[in-house]
This record gives C-alpha cells, structure tokens and sequence, in this order.
C-alpha cells in the first residue's frame, strides 16, 4: 500500500514538472513590457548595445532577455498616451536626426540603466511616422 502510495505521489510530481516545463516557455512568450505593439526586437543577455538583438526569441533565449524595443505608427499613439499609460516621467530629451527622444522612468518598469546620473527604464523616440519604444533604452538602429 505505501510503495503505490509513493508511486502515485511520484508520478504527480513528475506530471507538474512536466506542466511547468510547458508552461513556462507559453508564459515567457506572452510576457512582454510593449504589449500591444507587433514589431518588437528582444535584447538578450545584457543591458548595453552588447546585447544580442532577436526578433523571434526561442523559449530559451526568453530566460535571457534584459531588455526589448517595439514599433508603432504614430497614428496608434502619441507620446501622452503612453507617457500616461505607463505612469513614466520624462527625464531628459534630445534631438537626433530628425527624431526626439524621451529618456523617461516608469514605476510601472523594471530593470533601469544610469543615464546622465538618471535612472532611465523607458526609451520612448518619436519620428514623423513612427514611436520606438524600449526598455530599458533602445539598441541599435532606430
């Protein structure tokens, strides 16, 4: 009676270890700080411009991820929006090449990086026809 007792209770274990290994990878892909955005880029492994720059990360490389970006028209939103939406303050700007950039903290977001003494974790650039956004600050080209 104890030995399938013992076997019961070890074949339940083994039955949510292998949920988790399922579920796990379901949950990372749905996890996203620019939830309703559609062309994201994933920074793995590191939060500067070292960061390897994925568009379609693997279940694994989603343990990995320090950081993303996403696009979108500026007809979806407008830097108020999500400003308000994510509850971020605006640091500090610059202009570059035709394009501003908001370098912003939200409560709302983790993992900050130091900006000119700041504590930055949203990167919000507006272009004529395009808003990227990235946290914490947007890699490569923009």
């Amino acid at each position: 009676m104890v030995a399938y007792k013992l076997t019961a209770f070890l074949r339940f274990i083994c039955a949510l270890f292998v949920c988790g290994v399922i579920l796990l990878p379901v949950c990372l892909l749905s996890f996203s700080v620019f939830p309703f955005e559609r062309e994201k880029e994933y920074y793995l492994y590191s939060f500067s411009s070292q960061a390897n720059i994925v568009t379609d990360p693997t279940p694994l490389d989603l343990l990995f991820v320090t950081g993303e970006s996403a696009r979108i028209k500026t007809e979806e939103a407008n830097l108020d929006e999500l400003l308000s939406f994510y509850d971020a303050k605006v640091l500090f700007t610059e202009n570059l090449d035709g394009a501003v950039s908001y370098y912003c903290y939200s409560p709302k977001l983790k993992s900050p990086v130091v900006l000119d003494g700041k504590s930055v974790n949203l990167h919000i650039i507006v272009k004529d026809k395009e808003i990227v956004l990235g946290s914490p600050v947007v890699f490569g080209g923009y």
